[in-house]
């Protein structure tokens, strides 16, 4: 449950905390296929918060790691 709830305030502080940030392409892919700005931004939630966890994932793993060759 305390997973969940770290996961739920991350995605929650990404989806305030990004601002539109889209290249050219983006936004002309974005109009070609009638995409709501709402979607979009979850879209990059989703992305952003993949890379948060990833990125805790691997420093987790690496402290584990030095851990055990500690011991």
């Amino acid at each position: 449950l305390i997973g969940f709830g770290i996961l739920a305030v991350l995605v929650l502080v990404l989806y305030f905390g990004l601002g539109d940030n889209n290249t050219n392409t983006v936004r002309n892919l974005i109009e070609q296929e009638n995409i709501s700005s709402n979607v979009s931004k979850m879209i990059n939630v989703g992305i952003f918060s993949t890379l948060v966890l990833l990125g805790i994932a691997l420093v987790a793993m690496i402290l584990g790691e030095l851990r055990n060759a500690i011991k």
